[in-house]
């Protein structure tokens, strides 16, 4: 059995918008999404209505690079829920995901 979930993996830009698109497979009860740094301290957090496929939108400080940081900066991004699934009759299981983009650190833009 699978996760019910899957990711289009990009890198993001300093400072930018950024899309991550979340596929789901199955019957999604609820959904749940946070950015997290590489450390696991949360920088951003929603919930949205469930469907076959989700647009997270990111920007501001979840693509911020700090003054004088050098390199591109790591995030975290995990979904979690409940869904449903008819091929092996069950109802509410719990599902969690992660996957892992970059922010690009531009030397012409400014960091936050």
């Amino acid at each position: 059995m699978t996760c019910p979930v899957d990711f289009l993996e990009l890198c993001a830009d300093k400072k930018g918008t950024y899309i991550i698109n979340v596929a789901l497979n199955g019957i999604v009860n609820d959904f749940a999404w946070k950015v997290s740094d590489e450390y696991g301290t949360e920088i951003s957090s929603d919930t949205e209505t469930p469907a076959l496929s989700i647009d997270v939108l990111l920007s501001d400080a979840v693509l911020g690079i700090p003054a004088g940081y050098r390199g591109d900066i790591r995030r975290v991004f995990t979904v979690s829920g409940t869904y449903n699934s008819v091929l092996y009759s069950f109802n509410n299981k719990p599902y969690t995901a992660e996957t892992n983009f970059f922010i690009k650190n531009y030397i012409g833009v400014p960091s936050t």
